[in-house]
């Protein structure tokens, strides 16, 4: 958690423990700010309209900003819930949603498109007796993989 925070239902954490209905025991209860759901919604959202402003990944037109529209929409009802779920505050799900924002458009941005839309076509052809090997992260650590 970056801040802590009291959760929404804290409020209702009175009384003997058996009549709670909360998980009023745990630290869990403040871990409000900032929303992890929104945030992690809101980079996926993100990350699918800056790939569909610049690739046409369904063959262009209409498809790609009703994807983009889609997806943002899908970010927002996460959102949502988390709020009518009476685990955030608003506030913690608008920065949540602005945070996850701006890394799913700026990644992608800053990596891949700050020089324009790629190129349809590749550089060069590959030679017969040309070998490529590239270092990758991987799930336990860094991954080599090569062309041959």
């Amino acid at each position: 958690t970056v801040a802590s925070r009291w959760r929404p239902y804290r409020a209702t954490c009175v009384g003997p423990v058996e009549s709670q209905t909360q998980d009023c025991q745990s630290a869990k209860q403040y871990y409000s700010f900032w929303s992890g759901h929104s945030s992690g919604a809101f980079t996926a959202a993100g990350l699918m309209c800056m790939h569909h402003a610049y690739l046409p990944l369904y063959g262009g037109g209409a498809a790609e900003p009703i994807t983009c529209a889609t997806s943002v929409a899908a970010a927002a009802t996460v959102a949502y819930l988390r709020v009518a779920a009476d685990q955030h505050f608003l506030t913690d799900v608008l920065v949540g949603a602005a945070v996850g924002t701006i890394s799913g458009l700026a990644v992608p941005w800053v990596l891949h498109y700050r020089h324009g839309p790629p190129s349809r076509f590749p550089a060069s052809p590959k030679k017969a007796n040309q070998v490529d090997i590239r270092v990758a992260p991987g799930p336990l650590g860094v991954a080599v993989l090569g062309e041959f």
